[in-house]
């Protein structure tokens, strides 16, 4: 005891020396604890030091026997001393490191686990550089403007994906043996980042590479697709245009209707097939144009503008179509407005007909009128007809092959048509003259019917009445006078019959006047028949009269002449003559009339 207490100052000096380098240590050890716990990725040669650094540190502290040699020493050097500093002092060391000496563990385990994922990185850098490389071989900008260009490309790729198929393995170990380290505990996140990331590197990589595998293929296989479906597109084009060509006017309407049914159909078909074709050369385009070099992409655009240009061919085969439709409603109309007009022209020929022959009695006026109407109906119908013919030539009208008999028979019906029309206009023109020319000879021949009757009157009272037997022969003469202008009016009346018998056959129905007429000349021969037996008894009369006038002058005369001018036999015959003229002029006065004959005194004989 004698020894630590004479040396006491010397060997406390090599305690404190001892302690101050302990601490040190410590300071050291949380130093390096805390490099390796700081948030920085370092390259594996830096953690590499840092890890040995802290190796060492670990060790030294981990030593026991500096932890005995200072609690030993502290005792013999305390032994019958009370210093609480010191005991303080070294408590607070002992704390310290004990302390201390869990997080040095904790950190021993991290750094094992840090090293580790360190070291796998360095094990994934070649296999990166390579995913890398590979990827961008993969993915490079490559252009082809054929098929053998393609072809050639799938070669060079396909070397690429050789390569990539004899690192699978690897890849595939090395990625399950990232991700066994990034499942243990204290696993740094960068682990798991750089696991992950060529796990994402890798899958790309495949990814990409077996894209552009198979946009070469999809590249090579469409420019023969490109190229057959261009030409079936032309084709089916040109079938388009064949149905827009072939598309004619039908004019059986009922084939016709058929027809357009049947095309629309057969259109609808062909405007699938167009569109089938053309989305297949459009797709086959855009993939050939993920390849393209500008000049090719040109030309790839320039084919497709020109399809869809030619494609136009669809709307043009519908407006056709439309436009074939809209003809066959024309027609159909047309049709119909012929048939009507067909109706109309037989309508308008009974209606002639039945003017010029009237089923039932009717008025000239209302003849004529009719007849001005139906030649304004008629004039109607021919507007209609030249509007229908317009309508012919400018939209109906067939063309070529077209002009079949059903063509020809709806130009010969319109043609019968107007030619009926026109043959109408001239009969009720004709017939509205003619009706109207009716009313003047009916007015002449009602005229001449007036003066009829009213000469008829007093005609037929003259000829059941007669006249009276003459007193004298002054009366006889008068008598005679009126018996000759009876006999004149008769004659003048039959000039007015003769006349109203003219304008009667001048009227398109004379049958009723005719019959009028007839029964008017059958009284006037009556009363003419009369009034010529009125004058040849009136003459026969005067005749007598005058006759026997002179007889009886003579008689008077010879009964007044002297003696021997006349014997008596000369005298008696003239008496008896005288006697023999009175009793026939007595007959002839009775033949005139009903009354007595005058008597001799009466006479003045």
């Amino acid at each position: 005891m004698a020894f630590w207490q004479e040396n006491f100052p010397f060997i406390k000096g090599f305690y404190d020396d001892r302690s101050t380098k302990f601490l040190e240590l410590m300071d050291k050890a949380e130093a390096s604890i805390a490099e390796i716990h700081a948030d920085k990725i370092y390259t594996s040669k830096e953690f590499n030091k840092i890890r040995t650094n802290f190796t060492n540190i670990a060790k030294n502290l981990e030593r026991p026997e500096v932890r005995e040699w200072l609690n030993s020493t502290k005792e013999m050097m305390m032994e019958g001393r009370k210093n609480d500093a010191e005991d303080a002092k070294l408590t607070s060391l002992v704390e310290r490191f004990s302390n201390l000496l869990p997080s040095v563990n904790e950190t021993k385990t991290l750094t094992d686990m840090l090293w580790k994922s360190y070291e796998y990185t360095d094990e994934m850098a070649p296999l990166v550089e390579f995913a890398t490389e590979q990827l961008g071989n993969a993915s490079r900008e490559v252009t082809s403007g054929n098929v053998a260009e393609t072809e050639g490309l799938i070669d060079k790729h396909n070397k690429t994906m050789d390569k990539i198929d004899k690192k699978k393995v690897d890849m595939k170990n090395l990625i399950a043996k990232g991700e066994k380290l990034a499942a243990e505990g204290k696993a740094p996140g960068f682990l798991v980042e750089r696991v992950n990331s060529i796990k994402d590197l890798w899958t790309n990589t495949m990814n990409v590479a077996k894209d552009q595998l198979n946009n070469l293929k999809d590249n090579a296989g469409n420019w023969n697709t490109y190229t057959e479906m261009c030409v079936e597109l032309t084709g089916r084009i040109e079938v388009a245009q064949g149905q827009i060509n072939d598309i004619k006017k039908l004019y059986d309407m009922g084939a016709a209707k058929d027809d357009h049914i049947a095309r629309v159909n057969n259109a609808n078909d062909i405007k699938a097939e167009v569109n089938k074709k053309f989305d297949v050369v459009l797709a086959s385009k855009n993939i050939l144009f993920n390849l393209a070099d500008d000049g090719m992409k040109a030309q790839l655009d320039a084919e497709l503008e020109e399809f869809k240009t030619q494609c136009k061919v669809k709307e043009n085969l519908d407006d056709k179509l439309i436009w074939l439709n809209e003809f066959n409603v024309k027609l159909v109309e047309f049709d119909k407005s012929c048939k009507e007009l067909e109706a109309i022209v037989v309508k308008d020929r009974k209606i002639l007909d039945d003017l010029i022959k009237p089923p039932q009695p009717m008025k000239s006026n209302d003849r004529l009128v009719q007849a001005m109407d139906l030649r304004e109906d008629i004039d109607g119908q021919l507007i209609i007809h030249s509007a229908k013919q317009s309508q012919w030539d400018s939209e109906l009208q067939p063309e070529g092959s077209e002009d079949t008999a059903e063509a020809k028979t709806f130009v010969s019906r319109m043609t019968a048509v107007v030619d009926t029309l026109g043959k109408l206009t001239k009969e009720a023109e004709g017939g509205a003259d003619k009706f109207g020319d009716d009313i003047v000879h009916i007015c002449e021949f009602n005229a001449g019917k007036g003066r009829f009757n009213t000469w008829i009157i007093t005609s037929e009272e003259r000829a059941s009445k007669g006249w009276p037997a003459p007193s004298k022969m002054e009366e006889a003469t008068q008598f005679m006078d009126e018996a000759n202008t009876w006999k004149v009016s008769c004659e003048t009346m039959k000039n007015i019959l003769d006349s109203s018998k003219e304008s009667a056959k001048k009227c398109t129905l004379p049958a009723d006047m005719e019959k009028e007429l007839a029964g008017m000349v059958c009284r006037w021969d009556v009363v003419h028949k009369s009034s010529l037996e009125w004058i040849t008894k009136m003459t026969e009369l005067k005749s007598h009269w005058t006759k026997e006038t002179e007889t009886l002058g003579k008689v008077t005369a010879a009964m007044n002449a002297k003696p021997g001018e006349m014997t008596a036999e000369d005298l008696d015959k003239q008496i008896e003559t005288v006697k023999e003229m009175y009793k026939k002029k007595q007959e002839l006065m009775k033949k005139m009339s009903t009354s007595e004959a005058p008597t001799p005194e009466a006479l003045g004989l």
